[in-house]
């Protein structure tokens, strides 16, 4: 479609509005025209992040880069995220990815991080959006540098049949 010309650590669409939004290498929230590719900055987010998620009520959801948080905003308390998870099981460092499942409205967060001795780990949580309780499903073994969820009724492709609960992890 377009150049974006400048760098995006992640996207979310939000069904509220009908925008897709992203988290440019500055904490900004932005907004990218789908049939230009035109970025346009909504504001900075109060948090450093380089993940976005986002729910079927509008509600946004990042991490806080470099801490073991996660946080939620929507598009008013933007400057002022609130913290909904601390203390994951992972410092989160490196790679990161979040996305929001309508299947049953809780978070999964993928975590990625090389120690200073040169240890990898990847953890992958479940995240309930209204306690902020997670689960730490399992300490991976290689990188995961992102996660779709695809919606029931929606394309099916070779790689997925929509179901009513996830069978497994695919990489």
């Amino acid at each position: 479609v377009g150049d974006l010309n400048t760098v995006i650590s992640d996207m979310a669409y939000n069904p509220v509005d009908g925008k897709i939004y992203g988290v440019d290498e500055l904490s900004q929230l932005v907004t990218i025209d789908k049939l230009t590719a035109a970025v346009e900055v909504v504001g900075p987010v109060g948090v450093t992040t380089n993940t976005l998620a986002c729910d079927d009520q509008g509600n946004f959801y990042c991490n806080r880069y470099g801490w073991e948080s996660v946080y939620t905003f929507t598009l008013e308390t933007l400057s002022q995220p609130q913290l909904l998870v601390e203390k994951l099981d992972s410092y989160s460092k490196y790679v990161q990815s979040i996305e929001w499942s309508p299947k049953d409205g809780k978070l999964y967060y993928a975590s990625f991080n090389v120690s200073v001795t040169n240890v990898s780990k990847s953890f992958f949580y479940e995240i309930d959006t209204a306690t902020g309780e997670f689960i730490n499903h399992t300490d991976l073994i290689h990188e995961m540098t992102a996660l779709i969820i695809p919606t029931e009724g929606g394309p099916v492709g070779e790689w997925s049949q929509p179901t009513e609960q996830v069978s497994g992890i695919q990489m």
